[in-house]
């Protein structure tokens, strides 16, 4: 699925109200509440969702949270508990199971290995005679 339709103008303006919602709550954000905000189900807001973007809210949610570990992951100093904690998860396990559906790795193997790419040395070690 292209992600490129969540940045066209919705057509609907609840759905521009739920694309906000979303990426305001960092995607901690339950659909049930965004649903009775407007007073629809959460069948119809996934419906609606899927017609203006190609994916449901959740699917949407899962990837904005994940996006903003990554970013946190940045930083070496938070712990990946409290990453997790931070952004709503109530379990480590449901944090790591969504970001491996995501990333394809757990979040300790993104850590671990983009903790590589960014070290300058490692990156220039092969580059420089002598080393």
């Amino acid at each position: 699925v292209s992600l490129s339709r969540v940045h066209d103008p919705p057509a609907s303006p609840g759905a521009g109200y739920w694309l906000e919602a979303v990426s305001r709550a960092g995607g901690a954000v339950r659909m049930r509440d965004l649903a009775r905000d407007p007073g629809y189900s959460d069948r119809h807001l996934n419906r609606t969702a899927r017609e203006h973007i190609g994916m449901g809210l959740k699917a949407l949610a899962r990837i904005v949270r994940v996006n903003a570990a990554c970013r946190e992951m940045l930083s070496p100093t938070p712990t990946l508990t409290a990453i997790a904690h931070g952004l709503g998860y109530h379990d480590q396990a449901h944090f790591i199971r969504d970001f491996r559906a995501i990333c394809g790795v757990t979040p300790g193997v993104y850590r671990e290995r983009m903790s590589d790419f960014y070290n300058e040395d490692l990156k220039m070690a092969g580059s420089i005679p002598g080393r």
